[in-house]
């Protein structure tokens, strides 16, 4: 499970900056949090909510995270010795253009705390490193320095002159360590690759049929009751749905393999060349009023309903094996009271798992649905640099309603509409010359 992701001199990030999952000493809905997580002391939350006024840098701390599970998993297989890295500094500070971006993360596996990072530049990875805590003392494994063959070792096991050899300056040691099945290694790329999920670009994924490709790998599942009752629960009108193979268009290829690689990082298999058509049932009626099962296909159901239904495998995936989904704009062509049944499914039916997501609901900002630690700012500054910061921070009154508080701008990260106004003078305009 997800314990602190970092970033600086990413985007808009140019100072370091921390969303961190461990819960506070708040006593408040004990629901929300995983307690005791792998048998270990750690409480952390179940989810975190993010907001912020547009071009806040909401989206650039999922794109980070993407960012840094992309590298992990893909830097060792592709590209050449000569390749750039595809890593975008903070532009408002030209001094910072040329310096490395940095992220780091810890997270929790098999009772373990692990912590791993890594600082870049467009030419090469500058440092790597790989600490573990497995008696809340830290240990470390290794340690790779400017010098892409400066590495020093700790607790580490196998054929480490030949590794380093094997790492070019522009890859990650621990992706390729990870290839020649490291144990070590191989957690970290595990943990990014199966427990970690991040969809950076909501409308990129849902205009490219997410919604079917998520059913082929649901086609025969024995997950199907899960999601179907996932779906009733949700009060869809959804009573069943049923898929079925037809064959691929020519054009549909392309998008099916770029989004297949966009999903899962790796190229679609080639054995099934055959697409899938999504029919649901709802209940209706015959010429004599008796109930009867009305199919409609996949595209006569709303925005909202396919988003739900794309989002649910994921969501219900996610927490089947006790990982972290990361969601950009969760709330888009969702109605309110669907972003809280989703949110209330995770706090009350779904152990073990982790949704961060950012959001302009400010009806889920609610004490009876969110912890005060769970809600989370960004805020950039008059240098454009994000800032991120929790609710916790602020001191809390009792019975303060948060959803008023953040409108009126107690805690920031509003846009300031006077602002927008100020450039035009409208004070003796006439809409009629």
């Amino acid at each position: 499970m997800l314990i602190e992701f970092s970033v600086e001199n990413y985007l808009s990030f140019k100072q370091r900056e921390t969303l961190n999952m461990v819960a506070s000493s708040d006593q408040s809905l004990d629901n929300n949090v995983n307690k005791n997580v792998q048998d270990t002391d750690m409480n952390l939350l179940k989810s975190v909510g993010i907001y912020g006024a547009n071009g806040s840098g909401k989206s650039n701390l999922i794109k980070a995270l993407d960012f840094m599970r992309d590298f992990v998993l893909k830097s060792s297989k592709e590209g050449q010795i000569d390749s750039s890295i595809d890593v975008r500094p903070f532009k408002l500070d030209q001094s910072l253009l040329a310096e490395p971006s940095t992220f780091d993360i810890v997270f929790l596996w098999e009772g373990v705390r692990y912590q791993y990072g890594f600082s870049v530049n467009r030419k090469e990875v500058c440092s790597e490193w790989f600490f573990s805590y497995p008696k809340k003392q830290s240990r470390r494994l290794f340690e790779r320095n400017k010098d892409w063959k400066d590495f020093k070792f700790g607790d580490w096991s196998g054929q480490k002159k030949k590794l380093v050899e094997l790492t070019r300056p522009n890859a990650l040691f621990i992706s390729v360590a990870s290839q020649f099945n490291q144990k070590l290694a191989s957690i970290v790329v595990q943990w990014f690759e199966e427990k970690l999920v991040v969809i950076p670009d909501w409308n990129v994924i849902y205009q490219a049929y997410i919604g079917k490709l998520l059913a082929g790998f649901l086609h025969g599942s024995e997950m199907k009751p899960f999601f179907t009752g996932f779906l009733k629960q949700a009060d869809m009108g959804i009573l069943d749905f049923k898929i079925q193979k037809v064959p691929i268009e020519p054009d549909r290829k392309d998008k099916m393999e770029e989004l297949f690689h966009y999903l899962t990082k790796k190229k679609l298999p080639k054995v099934d060349l055959m697409d899938y058509q999504i029919k649901t049932f709802h209940t209706g009626q015959d010429e004599r009023g008796n109930e009867i099962s009305v199919p409609f296909d996949f595209n006569e159901e709303s925005d909202g309903t396919q988003k739900l239904f794309a989002l649910s495998l994921p969501i219900l995936r996610t927490f089947m094996v006790k990982g972290c989904l990361v969601i950009d704009e969760l709330d888009v062509q969702l109605h309110p009271l669907l972003m809280k049944f989703i949110i209330e499914h995770i706090h009350h039916h779904d152990p073990g798992g982790q949704l961060i997501f950012t959001t302009h609901d400010s009806h889920l900002l609610n004490p009876k649905l969110f912890r005060r630690d769970q809600i989370y700012f960004t805020e950039k500054s008059r240098e454009g640099a994000t800032s991120l910061y929790s609710l916790w921070d602020f001191k809390s009154r009792k019975g303060e309603n948060m959803e008023k508080s953040y409108l009126a701008g107690n805690y920031g990260a509003i846009p300031i509409i006077d602002r927008l106004f100020e450039s035009f003078d409208l004070k003796d305009k006439h809409l009629d010359e």
